[in-house]
């Protein structure tokens, strides 16, 4: 009997630590953005954009903009050796283009990164992309 007491108390501790992370990850996330940029295969005018996850699957994501179509797109997981110092949207700037490439929470070392487009592969043919951050609100 305390078998089956202690194997419960371990499965409702599993599941709190598992699902308490997924559903903060459901939370949107705000950013600035002061320049056009790239997801995908889409060009956003600078302003205001929300990014949140879209339902259960971690890799599926939603980017909604005032005055703009919410767009769907899939991110891939990623690591650092640190945990991110601040919540932020990297950018990777080649001339004047911008692309959005990864997305990071504070205190995580873990992130999301978003497939390399082609036109982000040939530019970067050309020469390295400078990294560009704006901060997460």
């Amino acid at each position: 009997m305390k078998k089956q007491h202690l194997f419960a108390a371990l499965a409702a501790i599993t599941i709190v630590l598992a699902v308490g992370p997924a559903y903060a990850q459901t939370n949107p996330v705000a950013a600035q953005v002061p320049f056009d940029f790239v997801v995908g295969a889409t060009q956003f005018p600078a302003g205001e954009y929300t990014i949140q996850r879209n339902g259960l699957s971690s890799d599926a994501l939603v980017i909604r903009g005032k005055g703009h179509s919410p767009m769907f797109f899939l991110a891939n997981a990623t690591m650092s050796n640190q945990p991110a110092k601040r919540s932020k949207l990297v950018f990777r700037k080649y001339g004047s283009r911008y692309f959005l490439h990864e997305i990071w929470i504070e205190g995580n070392n873990r992130g999301r990164a978003l497939p390399t487009t082609k036109v982000d592969r040939e530019l970067a043919r050309s020469g390295a992309p400078d990294s560009i951050e704006v901060a997460l609100k």
